[in-house]
């Protein structure tokens, strides 16, 4: 009986702290993911730019004489393969293997298309350019992939919406740059004017170029990458665009040719090796990063496991103490009670031992009445912590889900809950304007300013990143508007002391809905739609769904 007695005071201790292993792990499994994630994009942007040298190599193919096509085909040959190899290792990713399978067909097309042009002794420059668009499609079938699962990993991610979205402008400014090139290599190596509409084009990619690298601003905060954007961005506007520019005005106002297809290749590529370095560098300290929190992540799982286990040791010795210094004696003080009830023993010899006993037994239970109320005390900070936000101060998503839970099923007649996301507009601008630091104390005060404005029965949470959660009983749809109004007068009220002594003021975006039959997730998806739409309207206002 004792030893089942110490399993079931271990089992309970072991339940009440599961949860401290289950946050943790969630933490472990969310970095991994964001590892695995980060891996799928740079196969992905690897591929990008395999494609990219392909796309190069099937020019040069296409463009040479007739004496320099065996070399051409041979490189090409090669590129192929590197290609083919690297999109085998995205198929095996089973939620990229359908989109994969068909950006290889297309892929396949295009490479027909060039092998059948150059096996016609008399290529015309209408066939050639006819091939070179056509594989230029096809990678940017793929770069479309690339785009699509980089934007779906990064609205999933919250804190790794910013990493994303930087791989994903570099794979774009890599695969603009690329495509610029191809009308000039043509009118270069068949001595044709650039039409109009190439020139069009080119003149949309080098406004694109620009907007992208404007994208990648945040980079200038990192002491490692900094220099190299610089140099990226310096090489680009030095030797890239002045290459294409003198190009276009030896055309416009002379029509000579100041340099043949083949320097052009030569000058054009040289202009895009600083960016190749850069964008090289910050995969490689991504890569690591993410390495780095994983194994962290991991680390801290297993000191929690640790922890645990001692822990559990630590109660079975308490419960064997308890066993032999508590309940023992206790039935032996019961069985000397019994003898002395039946006469059986000496009663002056009796009451002694009985005092010794009971004088230990109440040792024993005051040790054990310390050991729960620690155990309980702690229980309840960890319930708190678990249930709070460390930055703000308020609830988290956790603390937003039990507080729904608690929602009466049938609310009173004529009352009603409304839900509303709150986001702070522009909030990557006042992290990369004045530092993480003061953004950490622009949400502070934020959720503040949501808390005091909170009633009886209203309640806030934060979400994440710069998003907020407020749901509040208002008994119309204009006294809920009224209260969502309030709530954005006090915040754009709100003014914070930016680190140049500037004072700064915030605006947020509303998206609400009110509470229904539907399941939380659905209200979510409802307020996060319309959440967008204020976004989309201009932010600084409130969307209902």
């Amino acid at each position: 009986m004792l030893i089942v007695l110490s399993c079931a005071v271990a089992l309970i201790s072991m339940v009440l702290s599961w949860w401290q292993i289950s946050t943790v792990s969630q933490h472990y499994i969310a970095a991994r993911d964001r590892a695995a994630k980060f891996n799928t994009i740079k196969l992905m942007l690897n591929a990008n730019h395999l494609m990219g040298n392909e796309r190069g190599y099937s020019n040069e193919y296409l463009l040479e004489s007739a004496q320099d096509e065996l070399h051409a085909k041979t490189a090409l040959a090669m590129a192929r393969e590197k290609t083919d190899e690297s999109l085998k290792q995205l198929i095996a990713i089973p939620e990229l293997s359908d989109k994969i399978a068909d950006a290889e067909e297309g892929l396949s097309i295009a490479r027909r298309k060039v092998d059948d042009v150059m096996a016609v002794p008399d290529k015309s420059p209408t066939e050639v350019y006819r091939a070179m668009n056509v594989l230029l499609d096809a990678t940017s079938a793929f770069n479309k992939i690339t785009i699509s699962v980089s934007m779906n990993y990064a609205s999933r991610d919250i804190a790794g919406t910013g990493y994303f979205y930087t791989l994903l402008s570099l794979g774009e400014i890599r695969d603009t740059l690329g495509r610029m090139a191809t009308p000039y290599l043509y009118s270069l190596r068949y001595d044709i004017p650039i039409s109009s509409a190439d020139i069009t084009a080119t003149t949309k990619r080098q406004a694109r170029l620009n907007v992208l690298w404007l994208m990648l601003g945040g980079l200038k905060e990192n002491p490692v990458l900094s220099g190299d954007l610089q140099r990226a961005r310096d090489d680009y506007n030095n030797k890239t665009e002045f290459l294409i520019k003198s190009v276009d005005n030896q055309m416009t106002y002379n029509g000579l040719k100041h340099i043949d297809a083949v320097n052009f290749s030569i000058q054009y590529r040289e202009g895009l090796s600083s960016f190749q370095l850069l964008e090289q560098k910050y995969l490689d300290n991504l890569g690591s990063f993410f390495a780095n929190q994983t194994e962290q992540s991991f680390s801290r799982l297993v000191e929690v496991i640790v922890s645990l286990i001692t822990l559990l040791c630590i109660i079975i010795t308490i419960c064997i103490f308890i066993n032999l210094r508590v309940l023992k004696p206790l039935l032996t003080l019961n069985e000397t009670i019994r003898n002395v009830i039946d006469d059986n023993i000496n009663k002056k010899g009796t009451d002694a031992e009985d005092a010794a006993e009971i004088q230990n037994l109440f040792k024993s239970i005051d040790m054990l009445d310390g050991v729960f109320k620690q155990q309980k005390a702690e229980t309840k900070v960890l319930t708190r912590k678990m249930n709070e936000d460390p930055l703000t101060g308020i609830g988290n998503r956790r603390f937003f889900n039990e507080q729904v839970a608690q929602l009466p099923e049938q609310l009173p007649e004529g009352a009603s809950i409304w839900l509303a996301i709150i986001d702070v507009d522009h909030f990557k601008r006042v992290n990369d304007t004045w530092g993480h630091p003061f953004g950490d104390e622009v949400l502070i005060g934020l959720a503040r300013t949501l808390q005091s404005n909170c009633r009886a029965g209203d309640f806030v949470a934060r979400f994440g990143g710069e998003e907020f959660a407020v749901m509040f009983n208002a008994d119309s749809e204009i006294k809920a508007q009224r209260i969502l109004a309030r709530f954005q007068e006090n915040i754009r009220a709100m003014r914070f002391v930016a680190p140049d002594g500037n004072q700064v003021g915030i605006t947020t975006s509303f998206g609400a809905v009110q509470v229904d039959d539907a399941a939380l997730e659905t209200l979510l998806e409802k307020a996060d739609a319309a959440l967008y739409q204020a976004k989309s309207d201009g932010r600084d206002r409130v969307s209902w769904a």
